[in-house]
Formats: structure tokens, C-alpha cells, sequence
């Protein structure tokens, strides 16, 4: 036996839980260990991430800490035969995601920042060549959806492997919550010169099928995610079948479907919080803005007499003697009923 390759689609790792999914964290270092022992047991030489092998960026240390060493026990249960097809994920928080920091050193992906790096932890490269087998890596892109490599002359077999839904029939797209049609045409040209086509992104496990480019069957495999990342109707499963690609010291290659728990037993939801309505401002916090009225008009509103008034406005054209001011409010002779 040449090699054996295992195919591990979307795990999501994060630093915590979804709001609304308890218990996620768990069951994805479950799903790992699972990997680990199967590897172990089934004398697995190459394992493939088909994209989203980790979520978002991290904010704790310790459980950066904790997946790293995950990924290094995988890697060197493989011999650093540890491969991964980026998916959008990476794109979305490049420098925040870990993905970044284990594909290092990296001749096409880098960070802003240089880092140190001697080796790879799981190696994101273009193909690999295992004897007449060729495995070629579709990189998610948002602009560029030409999922095209050459084959090699030698190659015999050639496995695509692709996180994009965009490379999948419409009736199975469509059927796992998918928007849009996928023209023949285009499945004619990327699947050209494919054997075999692999595709993570699409978390609904829709299993193995046959589909048709340029007049020939070839098989397409759609594993689900080994993660529950919501509690959609269509995410909701508790198990994938994952594919190990054996290829003979004669060349010749063979597929099988193995069974994984994703350990959703592990997981309680919730619903989303309703966010609380804004809070009415107080009523004594409420400026009230009054229309433009003069100083008179404003004191008289707030209840001074006439006299009070008319001091005020002498006092606001002139210098007001006390004698005046007496006069005006009726304190002295001369001035009754506010007239001199």
C-alpha cells in the first residue's frame, strides 16, 4: 500500500461556544481525538482538510494553545502529511485566524507581520503528487470561480478537492440550501480532466453521487460538516461519512465511506435572545425646545406682572436708577398701575 488519505470536511474550531450552542467546544475536541485514534487504527499516511478547519480569529490563549497542540498530534500522526484546501473562512480573518499561522512558512499565503516558522504544521500548497495520483487543491476564491489545474502526463488518477458550492449540480446545491444554478457548460470545463471531486463548505451531509461532464460519470462526495455550527433544520446531524482514498503500490485507487460521530450529544441549544427594546428616555431627561419668544413674553409666561416686566425692560435699554425702579413697581409716588 502506497497511501491511505482520509478526508476531514468543516470542523469550525473556535475559542468558545456559539451563544445560542453549548457544549461546542467539546464535541469538537471529541471529533479530533476521534481523528487521532482513526488514524492511529487504520494506518492513515495523508490527511486533507476540505476548508473551515478553523472558524474565526481567537481571542483566548489557552484555547489557541489547545487546538495548536491538537493539530501538531494529527500532523505528526501523518508524518506532517497534513494538508488543507482553504476555504472562505481563511479569507474572512486571514491574519485573526490560526489557519494563517500553521500553513507557515508558505510560498503563496502570508500574514502582514513576518513570523517565524521552520515547517508547516498542515501545508496549504496548490497539488500533491503521490505516485499516478495527482490531488489538486481549489483554494475558496470569491472572485475567481475557474477551478481549473492541469494534470500532470503521468497522472492516471486525479482528485479536485474544492470548498466552494458553487462546482456542485444544481438539484444537489439547491437541495442543501444553496442559491443558484450551476450551468453544465462549467461543470464540462472544471471537471475536464477530474476522476474524482471532494467538496467541503456545504455543511448538509448529502453523501456520495455521479454527476455528468463533458459526456462521462465521475463521482462527487459531499461529506457535511463535522461541526453543528447552527441549529437549522439542515445542519442538524449526528454523523458524516467521511472518505479514506487508498492508492495501491500498482496505482490502482479505491474510495471507501467511513462513519464519524460529531458527538452532538455533547451540545444543548438555545434560542436567540431578543434583543431588549430601547429603553424610553425619562421624562425629566427630555430638552424640551421652546419656539423663539422674547425675555417679556417668556416672563410673562412664568407669571410676572406688568410692572416686574416693565422694570425689566428698562433695565435692558438703560442704566436704572433705584428711584426709577421704585416708581416702576409702585413703591413710591408717581407711578400707579405702571404709569409715570
Amino acid at each position: 500500500m502506497r497511501a491511505r488519505i482520509l478526508f476531514v470536511s468543516d470542523l469550525h474550531k473556535r475559542d468558545c461556544d456559539f451563544s445560542t450552542i453549548a457544549g461546542y467546544t467539546k464535541a469538537v475536541d471529541a471529533v479530533q481525538r476521534d481523528i487521532l485514534s482513526f488514524i492511529k487504527q487504520k494506518g492513515i499516511t495523508h490527511l486533507v482538510s476540505l476548508g473551515d478547519w478553523y472558524d474565526k480569529g481567537y481571542r483566548s490563549i489557552n484555547r489557541s494553545n489547545n487546538d495548536r497542540n491538537l493539530d501538531e498530534d494529527l500532523s505528526k500522526a501523518v508524518n506532517g502529511n497534513f494538508y488543507i484546501c482553504l476555504g472562505n473562512h481563511f479569507f474572512l480573518e486571514r491574519d485573526n485566524n490560526p489557519e494563517m499561522y500553521l500553513i507557515q512558512p508558505s510560498e503563496y499565503y502570508k500574514p502582514s507581520q513576518p513570523i517565524y516558522a521552520t515547517s508547516p504544521i498542515i501545508r496549504a500548497v496548490p497539488s500533491l503528487r503521490i505516485g499516478p495520483v495527482q490531488i489538486s487543491f481549489f483554494h475558496y476564491s470569491k472572485e475567481n470561480k475557474n477551478y481549473i489545474a492541469e494534470r500532470d502526463p503521468e497522472v492516471k488518477y486525479h482528485i479536485g478537492v474544492y470548498h466552494d458550492d458553487t462546482v456542485v449540480p444544481t438539484q444537489q446545491r439547491n437541495g442543501a440550501g444553496f442559491r443558484g444554478t450551476t450551468m453544465t457548460s462549467y461543470l464540462d470545463n472544471i471537471f475536464e480532466n477530474i476522476n474524482l471531486a471532494i467538496v467541503g463548505h456545504i455543511h448538509t451531509p448529502v453523501g456520495a453521487f455521479n454527476i455528468q461532464a463533458r459526456g462521462r460519470s465521475l463521482p462527487m462526495i459531499i461529506p457535511g460538516s463535522m461541526a453543528i455550527t447552527t441549529s437549522g433544520s439542515n445542519d442538524l446531524h449526528t454523523d458524516v461519512n467521511l472518505p479514506v482514498v487508498e492508492i495501491a503500490d500498482d496505482g490502482r485507487v479505491s474510495c471507501a465511506l467511513y462513519t464519524f460521530d460529531l458527538h452532538a450529544n455533547l451540545l444543548r441549544f438555545y434560542k436567540k435572545k431578543d434583543k431588549p427594546l430601547k429603553a424610553a428616555m425619562p421624562e425629566q431627561a427630555v430638552m424640551e425646545i421652546p419656539k423663539t419668544v422674547t425675555l417679556v413674553e417668556y416672563l410673562r409666561a412664568k407669571g410676572f406682572n406688568e410692572n416686574q416686566l416693565k422694570l425689566v425692560d428698562a433695565a435692558s435699554e438703560s442704566y436704572l436708577e433705584v428711584v426709577q425702579g421704585l416708581k416702576i413697581l409702585g413703591l413710591v409716588g408717581g407711578a400707579q398701575n405702571g404709569t409715570a
